[in-house]
């Protein structure tokens, strides 16, 4: 099972702030994707551990159907929110349930994370989990694209102390990572709601390392043909050394 967001103020912080790198990368897996040719036929996303809505939002204005899956309703309010006019015309809907255990009809073209879900899943069965039920979701064909921290993106994300301060919020993360399996975060802070009024927050996550070979062979024994490391921004370029990288991307098919 995955570590879902349990608090309504985190949940518009991290929609702020932490959609970088997933914006970043869609457009090259956009381009990607309907370059297959399951992509040139199907314009429909899954996308899984959806948070606040952004990546979903951005295959929408592309002309996309789009479902979202995530554990968390506040997350889920927030992408509600964000993609309103497309859930009024039925172009998206949005579904509450955990990546290891979810059920979507019709199958898909193109699935994705992004938000290195895979590093918040509690071990390697719930990981062979999630990829056999994507597999389920998606077409023969289809493309299955989603990112993971690396050990470098451990030992530099997730090994200090950060603290942001603006007048609407106080962010303060925490992390400890010693070099082994797993990594602790904290996070915790106030944010001002709309009615400007302040609401704390503080949460706590626990992110396993799995090594890129491992993930190469969970998705092979789940079913997904051909899988690849590429760079977290351009799923075209086949990366060498994963290792050397924060964070990388995985392409299946």
């Amino acid at each position: 099972m995955s570590q879902p967001v349990e608090t309504e103020s985190w949940a518009r912080y991290y929609s702020r702030y932490f959609q970088g790198p997933a914006l970043q990368a869609a457009p090259g897996i956009a381009a990607f994707y309907e370059s297959t040719p399951a992509g040139h036929e199907n314009r429909s996303l899954l996308d899984i551990a959806c948070g606040p809505g952004h990546f979903a939002e951005f295959f929408l204005k592309r002309g996309y159907d789009v479902v979202g899956v995530d554990l968390s309703e506040h997350m889920l309010q927030v992408a509600r929110e964000r993609t309103r006019p497309f859930l009024e015309n039925g172009r998206c809907r949005f579904l509450r349930a955990d990546a290891t255990s979810f059920v979507v009809e019709p199958q898909v073209g193109l699935a994705t994370s992004l938000g290195n879900l895979i590093n918040l899943l509690a071990d390697n069965d719930d990981v062979r989990k999630w990829f056999a039920q994507t597999r389920n979701a998606v077409v023969n064909g289809g493309t299955f694209v989603f990112d993971a921290h690396t050990r470098k993106g451990f030992w530099e994300g997730f090994n200090g102390v950060f603290v942001q301060e603006t007048e609407d919020h106080l962010f303060v993360l925490r992390g400890i990572y010693h070099g082994g399996s797993d990594a602790r975060s904290w996070v915790s802070g106030f944010e001002r709601n709309g009615d400007g009024q302040w609401e704390r927050f503080q949460e706590k996550k626990v992110l396993t390392l799995v090594e890129p070979s491992t993930v190469l062979a969970l998705l092979h024994e789940s079913g997904w043909a051909g899988a690849r490391v590429t760079s977290p921004t351009d799923p075209t370029t086949p990366l060498s050394d994963p290792d050397a990288h924060n964070l990388i991307l995985f392409v299946a098919s």
